[in-house]
């Protein structure tokens, strides 16, 4: 089984975790189910450090934050075989 906690993200990866997908947001908006079908709730764990353009001194950062709650596309998610509940995007 994979320990998480020493689990670190390398490049411009976010270790993920799904949450409880909800059919209304918090300010009232039903999500249409084409949009519950394709999309899913997660909780962003850990985050990669990004990365380097190559061939220039710029860094790209990451988007999300640890603790961050997102809504992803189902295919972007690559599961870590301990469970489909974490994995990578």
């Amino acid at each position: 089984m994979l320990d998480l906690s020493k689990f670190k993200p390398r490049s411009n990866y976010h270790l993920v975790r799904f949450t409880e997908s909800v059919e209304q947001t918090e300010s009232g908006l039903y999500l249409p189910s084409s949009m519950r079908e394709n999309y899913c709730e997660m909780e962003i764990l850990k985050s990669g450090p990004g990365w380097q353009i190559s061939g220039s001194r710029y860094h790209v950062h990451m988007w999300g934050r640890p603790g961050d709650i997102v809504l992803i596309q189902k295919h972007s998610f690559i599961s870590l075989g301990n469970s489909l509940k974490e994995g990578l995007v």
